[in-house]
């Protein structure tokens, strides 16, 4: 009898070794198909010219944020798309209000505090009347949170107006900056914005890093910022 039980159980542990293994490989499976989905609906989104391409230029703008932060994308004679700075900031690259000099900093800052580093702002577009933002929006404020550079190097522009977007702002309030503008803002010009939501890394020239309609895709195109 004791015999019996203790085959009994030795096959139970077996069988249930064997479940759990078949189930994290149909996991890692599902894992890989998902990978995989999304960076093909990201390309689909590219090629209908809906995502900005990488190593693009985006146009030169100006705007202000609730908090009365100014900020412009300015473009030199002869060259498209210089560097993003704040408004009345002298120079190319990408800096806070206040700032001289190249690259992104805070204000009050010297741009020669930054020398080398690299710190690309992260904007995201999100528009009022779409439920694709309203569920990218929890993950958006905790990607955005995990930036090093804190809410200074966060933008969130919103399509609609500021009545209509409350919730939307007060969500991403304490990560981001937020610009409320109409469809055809300055900053939803300059970008091309043509869906919701969308998600850009500017770098400090005013380049395109990366562009996608996820934050799950933003994460892994940045594998250096944390999510």
């Amino acid at each position: 009898m004791d015999v019996v039980l203790i085959a009994a159980v030795v096959v139970v542990g077996v069988l249930g070794g064997l479940n759990l293994l078949l189930m994290l490989a149909v996991l890692r499976r599902l894992r890989e198909y998902d990978e995989k989905w999304a960076r093909a609906g990201a390309d689909n989104l590219a090629e209908r010219g809906l995502l900005p391409v990488k190593g693009t230029r985006v146009a030169g703008f100006t705007a202000t944020t609730l908090d009365g932060a100014a900020i412009a994308l300015r473009e030199p004679a002869g060259v498209s798309g210089a560097g993003l700075s704040s408004a009345g900031v002298s120079g190319a690259g990408l800096s806070s209000a206040g700032v001289s000099g190249a690259g992104l900093s805070s204000a009050g800052v010297s741009g020669a505090g930054l020398s080398g580093v690299e710190v690309p702002l992260l904007v995201g577009f999100l528009s009022t009347g779409c439920p694709a933002c309203h569920e990218e929006l929890p993950r958006f404020v905790e990607y955005a949170g995990a930036v090093p550079g804190g809410r200074e190097q966060n933008l969130v522009v919103i399509s609609g107006s500021a009545d209509e977007a409350a919730d939307i702002i007060e969500a991403v309030s304490p990560v981001a900056r937020v610009v409320v503008e109409p469809v055809e803002g300055p900053l939803m010009t300059a970008f091309g914005v043509r869906r919701w939501p969308l998600f850009v890394v500017l770098g400090q020239d005013g380049t395109v890093q990366a562009g996608t309609g996820g934050v799950a895709a933003l994460a892994r195109s940045q594998q250096a910022v944390p999510v």
